[in-house]
């Protein structure tokens, strides 16, 4: 079922995106500093910003992965070494006369 989903929704924004690129194939001008213009048609225009943001926001968003799973593993370390420390004190013989003096 979701793959049918996943198919249904591909071909949807598929549709879309030509229906707008075939509706809007006209050529439009980009001026950017020390006066560099680029010509280029609107779709393209959009798909490269588009494309641009994608890789930005996956960059980011990739740089928080690797702090969280170096936090992660950080405190897996941290509880291996409490769980060591847990079972060596475990293993103490408890005197259980010195336990309940007041």
């Amino acid at each position: 079922m979701r793959k049918i989903i996943l198919l249904v929704t591909i071909i949807v924004v598929v549709v879309l995106v030509a229906t707008f690129a075939m509706r809007n194939a006209q050529v439009v001008e980009i001026n950017y500093y020390l006066d560099f213009v680029w010509q280029g048609q609107l779709t393209v225009l959009l798909l490269i910003a588009f494309s641009v943001g994608m890789i930005f926001s996956a960059l980011i968003m990739s740089i928080s992965l690797v702090r969280h799973r170096t936090r992660a593993a950080r405190a897996n370390r941290r509880v291996v070494k409490l769980e060591n420390q847990l079972d060596e004190l475990k293993a103490l013989p408890v005197d259980e006369a010195t336990l309940f003096d007041g």
